[in-house]
């Protein structure tokens, strides 16, 4: 394969040779320098070079040419694990050596680019989640359907203030929780993401391919998230928070705030049941978290992670990089221990699955709750790191009210049969008042 990419840059061989060892003590470097010892400069430059067009070769030919690579589906991924091992990493000034000679100066940006592709699609390979259209649509209909048997009731008794009566009852008993979110809190939801850009680079140069895919991965895009805010939601947002300043909340002790904002107490089932619904984020960033309280409900955006063989080596290899390089954050870490926090078993993985926010080809939901569970029992989170959601989700499943809401939706919004009998019996409700108010009030003729 390395021979292969030698042919496709069209240059001789001792030409690219040689402009690689002009980057070999810089690439010495990066090692330790007890084991680089036993390597001299010739066999180290020699090793280098094998490596770095090994990569190249494998990179551009699963992003653009696969049927060029005479691998099998199981050698690919083998691979494609083994380029992530922190061990097995190759410094980045000999990557970009080879890069240069590669590809000409008008193709500059082109194997970044290559390596940002195969980062992005073949390794997070990050999946467009559809809209969450389903409920809207039987909404929709209930509201329609509804509508039409209540005028055909006003029509028979022939009663406006009949018809009254039940247009008010059933507009204020149909409109579901996803319709009243919208217009309360102004947000339309779009598709996520479906690419990166250039704002997810390293400020500096990476060491390696893996520092340069913990950037992407924890990348949250904020570049590209757009909001559409309506007029309802910004006036809702203006009263709330004139009535926050008239009325301020009980202040929290110290205590209080590390031990909520540290922790999360809550699976994803318990949330559901608290009123908290999930929505996957609009890009696959890992800081992309966040968590949206009104006073009927709650909702936390997740980036949507792909689970399948491949994905714990990666972590624990985003892991291992964050604990040698010293970082100030531990995002990789943290997301871990975040998510096994929202998973006690697999109905929490149903339920993320779900809403799209784990796309599962790993097997089972126990297995996916299995895979969060091992690994996030020997991790510690970095406390600064998704510490506000956390604080803003313990507050609210501890709001009396807003358990009291979410126990009414679940109960009478759960499906459409629970719905229709709520329904009826709520019309049934209002003809016997509209009976008793012509009893005691009998039209004149």
């Amino acid at each position: 394969m390395a021979r292969q990419f030698i042919l496709d840059s069209g240059k001789d061989i001792e030409l690219i040779y040689s402009e690689l060892q002009k980057v070999i003590q810089t690439a010495r470097k990066f090692y330790n320098e007890i084991d680089i010892t036993r390597f001299d400069e010739e066999q180290f430059a020699r090793m280098m070079f094998l490596d770095g067009c090994f990569i190249l070769q494998f990179i551009s030919c699963v992003t653009h040419n696969y049927e060029n690579l005479e691998m099998s589906d199981r050698q690919v991924a083998g691979v494609k694990r083994d380029l992530l091992l922190l061990e097995n990493q190759v410094p980045f000034p000999v990557l970009q050596s080879l890069m240069r000679l590669r590809y000409e100066k008008n193709e500059a940006d082109h194997g970044m680019k290559l390596l940002n592709d195969f980062l992005f699609y073949q390794i997070l390979n990050p999946r467009d989640q559809p809209l969450c259209t389903r409920r809207l649509l039987w909404s929709g209909l209930w509201i329609v359907s509804l509508l039409l048997i209540f005028f055909s009731l006003a029509f028979f008794f022939e009663s406006a203030f009949f018809l009254v009566i039940l247009t008010s009852t059933v507009i204020g008993l149909s409109l579901p929780d996803r319709i009243l979110r919208l217009i309360l809190t102004g947000k339309k939801r779009k598709p996520s993401a479906s690419g990166y850009d250039w704002h997810c680079q390293p400020a500096q140069q990476p060491a390696h391919v893996l520092e340069l895919l913990h950037s992407l991965f924890i990348c949250s895009h904020k570049s590209k998230v757009k909001s559409s805010p309506r007029r309802y939601g910004r006036c809702l947002s203006y009263v709330v928070t004139c009535y926050k300043k008239i009325i301020p909340a009980k202040p929290e002790t110290a205590v209080s705030r590390g031990s909520r904002g540290h922790y999360l107490y809550y699976s994803a089932k318990n949330l559901k049941k608290v009123g908290i619904h999930f929505m996957p984020s609009q890009t696959s960033g890992l800081m992309d978290v966040k968590f949206n309280s009104s006073f009927l409900e709650g909702a936390l955006e997740l980036p949507s992670l792909t689970i399948d063989v491949s994905t714990k080596p990666m972590l624990l290899n985003l892991v291992a990089y964050e604990t040698s390089a010293a970082l100030d954050q531990l995002s990789v870490t943290s997301y871990i221990c975040f998510m096994d926090s929202l998973i006690d078993d697999a109905d929490d993985v149903k339920e993320l699955r779900s809403k799209g926010i784990i796309v599962n080809y790993h097997g089972s939901d126990q297995q996916v709750a299995d895979l969060f569970n091992n690994m996030g029992s020997s991790l510690e989170p970095d406390t600064s790191v998704y510490s506000d959601v956390k604080r803003e989700i313990n507050k609210h499943c501890k709001s009396t009210s807003k358990k009291w809401v979410a126990e009414w939706q679940q109960t009478y919004f759960h499906s459409p049969w629970a719905f229709i009998a709520f329904a009826a019996a709520a019309v049934g409700l209002a003809l016997t008042a509209t009976q008793a108010y012509y009893t005691m009030h009998p039209p004149q003729k």
